[in-house]
């Protein structure tokens, strides 16, 4: 009987460290939010500014309304034309942005050349959920 419940007692432990593999894994770093940042463009720059706004953060869809984020977009970008180029010019990880939740954000500064206009900078804070996925949380171009 001894056995049984060693046994028992290893399979339990076993089964509670594989539900919890998700959680052994590295804390998520800058470079990852920095991917979801990138990501999050293509969709802006792919011209899918709905799912945009569904891929945010729930920040930012708590902000705006999906009409108005798409009217906002659209009235930057469309007469910026086709992006180009997009190279990451710098980030930074932050704890705390001015009217945004606590975080941690990962603020990520891009150099973007575009069809029309000159080389233009674009701003993108991307958001840890509790869900620990990056999500963007703020777009800014200029």
């Amino acid at each position: 009987m001894e056995d049984n419940g060693r046994r028992d007692y290893v399979l339990w432990t076993s089964v509670l460290s594989l539900g919890r593999t998700d959680r052994a894994r590295p804390v998520n770093t800058e470079a990852e939010a920095e991917a979801s940042a990138s990501r999050w463009l293509r969709l802006v720059d792919d011209g899918r500014i709905d799912e945009s706004w569904l891929a945010a953060a729930p920040f930012l869809r708590g902000a705006v309304s999906e009409e108005d984020w798409e009217t906002a977009v659209r009235a930057v970008r469309v007469p910026l034309g086709r992006c180009l180029a997009r190279n990451v010019e710098d980030f930074e990880r932050v704890d705390s942005a001015p009217g945004a939740p606590r975080g941690p954000h990962v603020v990520t500064r891009f150099e973007t050349r575009f069809e029309q206009g000159p080389v233009t900078r674009e701003t993108v804070t991307a958001t840890l959920g509790e869900d620990e996925c990056w999500r963007v949380s703020s777009y800014f171009v200029g």
